[in-house]
């Protein structure tokens, strides 16, 4: 007669891990199927509220800001690809956003939906600085070099300086130019920290120096030499007022101020 088969201790352990670890595994399994189940729900919800939400749709786009995007909302809306009748919150705030960047004289900008059916554009536009190649061109610059196209930029209200001498017929909106570094330091100059001085046209013919036009509050207007390598544009255009000064003072009727002569001025 044949006993009957025991089992070993071992082999009752191993079965107990695998039924331990099965069973693990069907609560994970059940826990991530919630999981997904809940993420679906969410997504439905969501998608019901508010994508798909038939009040909350775009109706109005306003631009704020001052120049001309302000005046001109319709077409920065083409720029940015809007559309009104798409849901608000199908839009895509940060493609937006780039794509109103992309545009030539915008500085910055912010984009935020307004609930039920408005979304705010806050536009900063570069200011013009200076017009380039000639007093009729179509182009502008602004501080930090970069090309707009004159037609669509704000009205500044100033005569703005002529920047000469550069070629200007593969000019592109939205390039910074950085042969104009030298030319727009001494504009800006001028615009923050020298009132008193007004530059009319700048060359830059000669790489080596600014050929400048300018009137230094009211006296004649004069030419002046100043040399893109100097000690700082400050320093030159302070050198240049005292020059001026002190020339009318003494009867000095050249107008030609030259300061390519390290800090002295030399009178033409």
């Amino acid at each position: 007669m044949t006993s009957p088969q025991q089992t070993s201790p071992k082999n009752k352990q191993t079965g107990q891990g695998r039924k331990k670890l099965l069973g693990a595994g069907l609560a994970v399994l059940s826990i991530t199927l919630l999981l997904g189940a809940a993420a679906a729900g969410i997504y439905g919800a969501r998608k019901a509220l508010f994508v798909a939400n038939p009040r909350l749709v775009l109706r109005e786009i306003r631009v704020s800001g001052a120049g001309y995007w302000k005046e001109h909302p319709d077409a920065l809306a083409d720029a940015a690809g809007l559309r009104i009748g798409t849901g608000l919150f199908s839009l895509d705030l940060r493609k937006i956003r780039r794509r109103i960047l992309d545009v030539p004289n915008v500085d910055s900008c912010s984009v935020v939906r307004v609930l039920p059916d408005l979304l705010v554009i806050k536009v900063t536009e570069r200011v013009p600085r200076a017009v380039l190649g000639r007093a009729g061109s179509p182009w502008v610059v602004d501080g930090e070099s970069v090309v707009m196209s004159r037609a669509q930029v704000m009205d500044t209200y100033r005569r703005l300086p002529v920047i000469t001498g550069v070629p200007t017929a593969n000019v592109k909106a939205g390039t910074a130019m950085k042969e104009l570094k030298s030319a727009m330091e001494l504009v800006m100059m001028t615009v923050r920290s020298f009132p008193d001085i007004t530059v009319y046209q700048i060359s830059l013919a000669d790489p080596r120096k600014l050929d400048v036009l300018l009137r230094y509050r009211r006296f004649p207007v004069c030419r002046v030499a100043i040399p893109v390598k100097n000690r700082g544009m400050s320093f030159m255009l302070l050198t240049l007022q005292s020059a001026i000064i002190n020339a009318r003072r003494t009867g000095e009727t050249r107008n030609h101020y030259d300061l390519s002569y390290d800090g002295r001025v030399v009178i033409h």
